[in-house]
């Protein structure tokens, strides 16, 4: 998980310019508590697994419904403001596939 995020943030790094002003930091926060739900419902899932008679199936859905639900919800919601190409919408929905 580790090297996940490590990996994440160097590649959205970019040097600062010294034109721009920061004008909220709350995205912190909701970052940090985006990956502790994130890290919860995996172990959740894990534990789940572990129990007698879990089925790969059940597991599978109920992980799909879930991504349906919040990101596929979120971005139906938030994602539609503005001008998108059908490429952007790929980029978008093939990770959730």
């Amino acid at each position: 998980m580790a090297f996940v995020i490590g990996g994440c943030l160097g590649l959205s790094y970019s040097p600062p310019d010294a034109d721009t002003k920061i004008l909220s930091r709350r995205w912190i926060p909701l970052a940090f508590l985006a990956l502790i739900c994130w890290a919860t419902s995996n172990t959740i899932v894990k534990h789940a697994y572990s129990l007698p008679e879990a089925s790969e199936v059940n597991l599978m859905v109920c992980n799909t419904i879930g991504g349906v639900l919040s990101l596929g919800l979120y971005g139906f919601l938030k994602g539609r403001q503005g001008t998108h190409s059908a490429r952007e919408y790929l980029h978008s929905f093939v990770p959730m596939g």
